[in-house]
């Protein structure tokens, strides 16, 4: 537990779903704001930065079903600054894990084998991994543009194309009124080629002075997958191994 905003810190969750981009929205250059503005608006609605500087990591737990399909299944996320983290999803007897100590990062599948993340899904993971993206996405974006206003959920959202250093853009809304952020539109990539998916946050929640969805809603094909959270924690105590790479996948 595919945002990183707060939000992007699930950015991981997206393998597990794909989504159709949604019809594009126009509106005046000039009557746009700055998307740094936007993102900073979306900071202040948040917590402000003093209160994201105040966190050093992040702990997550919670449950994913996918409607419909009685399929369920949990999920832990673990986060630390500047750019580790570690994603276990568990359904039935499967258990798969992501994970990154900041420089080499992998994945364990009974499905798909045990193997390190190479070029572009690599540089994508890394990316996610990025703990306070909120405050410092000038570290993963080259160039951050406000392209329009779009209606999510019935609310008119500003539509930023964000693009990063390494990997493919990312479309995010924010809702106009709130500043919050509403929907995420991004291209994943994987061992099977590439997925583009559609992510809902919502069920903000104040967290240790910042506010946190609590509710992810996805799309794969028509299906919907919903993520429930139903803990997190910030500057915990983690284990001196939380990070560490799997020994089988080690480099000699």
């Amino acid at each position: 537990m595919r945002r990183a905003s707060a939000p992007t810190a699930f950015a991981w969750l997206i393998a597990l779903v794909s989504a159709a981009l949604a019809p594009s929205g126009s509106a005046r250059a000039d009557d746009l704001p700055r998307a740094e503005t936007v993102l900073e608006d979306y900071v202040k609605a948040t917590g402000g930065m003093a209160a994201y500087e105040k966190l050093r990591n992040r702990t997550a737990t919670g449950t994913l079903e996918i409607a419909g399909a009685n399929v369920k299944g949990t999920m832990t996320f673990t986060q630390a600054s500047p750019s580790s983290m570690v994603v276990v999803t568990e359904i039935g007897q499967n258990l798969i894990t992501r994970g990154t100590d900041g420089k080499t990062a992998w994945t364990t599948s009974p499905a798909l084998g045990d193997r390190l993340l190479e070029g572009d899904e690599k540089d994508q993971f890394l990316g996610e991994a990025l703990f306070n993206e909120e405050i410092r996405w000038k570290d993963r974006f080259s160039k951050v543009e406000c392209t329009g206003v779009e209606n999510v959920n019935g609310k008119p959202a500003y539509r930023l194309v964000l693009t990063p250093k390494a990997g493919k853009p990312i479309t995010r809304y924010y809702d106009r009124a709130s500043h919050l952020l509403v929907k995420e539109v991004e291209t994943a990539i994987g061992p099977r080629g590439e997925i583009t998916a559609e992510t809902y946050p919502s069920d903000y929640r104040k967290i240790d002075g910042i506010l946190f969805p609590f509710k992810l809603t996805q799309n794969l094909d028509g299906k919907s997958f919903e993520i429930t959270l139903t803990e997190v924690k910030h500057n915990v105590t983690l284990p001196a191994d939380a990070f560490k790479v799997p020994a089988a996948l080690e480099k000699p």
